[in-house]
This record gives structure tokens, sequence and C-alpha cells, in this order.
């Protein structure tokens, strides 16, 4: 199967394109370099594909990457730097996603993984886990 991930340059993305590696034909997209270089030391280089850098933000360059593809892994996500200015957060998490979910749609992508970024960290930089929950019980991690 052809599949893209985006976001393929985070934890959880480089955790996929490990699990995928050799079963799947696969297209990593990241921002730019920087994302890869970020964790190289832990991972080391990665050869189980194509790697694409773009904007996800922007549709033409999404429609693009998702051509030919049979699935989508969506893993893309921007926290919030708390500069009210700051774009980056709906131009990436909102509007990158409904760039995926539109391109997905007019190529008849059906196969779709989304995972969102909302639980994933506590505000105070603290990831959630089994052990460490939300304070008002949430039943997400």
């Amino acid at each position: 199967m052809n599949i893209v991930v985006f976001g393929a340059g985070g934890w959880v993305g480089r955790a996929v394109l490990a699990d995928l590696a050799g079963k799947h034909q696969i297209r990593a997209v990241l921002r730019g370099p920087e994302s890869w270089e970020k964790y190289r030391s832990v991972d080391g280089e990665w050869r189980g594909g194509e790697i694409i850098y773009g904007n996800i933000e922007d549709f033409a360059f999404t429609h693009k990457v998702t051509e030919g593809m049979d699935g989508i892994i969506h893993l893309t996500v921007y926290f919030p730097t708390g500069d009210d200015n700051d774009a980056l957060p709906f131009l990436i998490n909102l509007k990158g996603l409904w760039n995926v979910l539109e391109s997905a749609r007019r190529r008849g992508i059906r196969r779709i993984v989304h995972v969102g970024s909302c639980q994933a960290a506590h505000p105070k930089g603290t990831f959630f886990t089994s052990e460490v929950r939300r304070p008002d019980g949430s039943l997400y991690a």
C-alpha cells in the first residue's frame, strides 16, 4: 500500500515510520529538514521511503503529495507558543487538517488515520500517561 505520513518527523511520526518500514511504500512529509534533524541522534537516518518537505497549510502542496496514495496518516501538530499573534496553530492544526481531508476526498482516499494532539501534552509540559491524569478527571490520557 502507498501511504503518506504527515508529521513524520515528530516522536509519534518516527515510531509510525519504524513500524511501517518494509511493509508499505511510504512518503514521509515534514515541514522542513530541521524537523528531521532535531532527533537524528536518536533515530539516525531513515531510508524507508521518500521524504518531502513542505507546508501542510498550502493546499496545492498537500494535494500534490497525496497523489498516488492509498492511505493517509495525519500526525501533524503545532503547539502554540503563547503569542496571540502566532497564526501557525490555526494554519497547521486546523487548515492543514482540512487540506489533508479535502485532498483525500478529492482523490477518493478512504483510508485515513488522524491522531489529534489536544490531550497529548499537559500545559506545564508534562505528558499525560495512565499515572499522570488530567485534573478534571477526563478519560483521555
